[in-house]
């Protein structure tokens, strides 16, 4: 990965598992805090050599959990890399990098899709071995923070999103994001993740 900080934001050439370079884009994003703003590193995740970058006290990777070949709509295609892999071992590849801060590339449904109680506005995609989705995310981002990793809901899936005439793509995303993060464990007729810390630390958009 290489990394270039500007006047404007930061120019990245992301290295998926393979180190082939799938993207060129101007990150100018805004990032929208529950808490605070901030300035980060930014990586993404690739083999535990990817040269990293300090800025300020937070050192980030960028998590796609899907397929580079996904279809323009990212929401219409499946979290199939997240799925195949292992919650604990994306975790140690974090640590390994030396970051404590990931920026999670979010499945929600679709745009004209609903949100309710049983899917929390995240997509219902079912693993081939049973396992949902949103139950597999809310078990990564438990298990995140009991070991100090801050994780962000990402609606920058694509270097499109920072474009003004895109701006509802990433709006709608962030909607389903705020459902989740309201409804999670506030319902009392949905106790299923009651005990777990199953909220985002925070959410990176453009959206201002």
């Amino acid at each position: 990965m290489v990394i270039n900080k500007t006047k404007t934001g930061v120019k990245i050439t992301l290295i998926d598992h393979k180190q082939q370079i799938i993207k060129l884009w101007h990150l100018t994003a805004r990032v929208v805090l529950f808490i605070a703003l901030v300035t980060f590193k930014i990586s993404g995740i690739a083999q535990v050599s990817t040269s990293i970058i300090n800025y300020g006290n937070y050192h980030a990777v960028i998590y796609y959990c899907k397929p580079h070949d996904r279809n323009e709509e990212d929401t219409r295609s499946q979290p199939t890399v997240f799925m195949d892999s292992d919650n604990q071992q994306i975790i140690d590849t974090v640590k390994m990098m030396a970051c404590n801060t990931i920026f999670f590339s979010v499945s929600t449904l679709n745009a004209n899709q609903t949100p309710d109680l049983n899917n929390l506005g995240i997509n219902p995609y079912v693993h081939t071995n049973g396992v949902r989705y949103l139950d597999k995310m809310v078990d990564f981002l438990d298990k995140c923070a009991n070991q100090s990793i801050k994780v962000f809901a990402l609606t920058l899936d694509e270097a499109a999103y920072v474009l003004t005439a895109n701006h509802q793509t990433a709006l709608n995303k962030l909607d389903k994001i705020t459902f989740y993060q309201y409804h999670v464990r506030s319902d009392p007729q949905n106790t299923s993740f009651k005990t777990k810390k199953a909220h985002f630390h925070g959410v990176v958009t453009n959206l201002e």
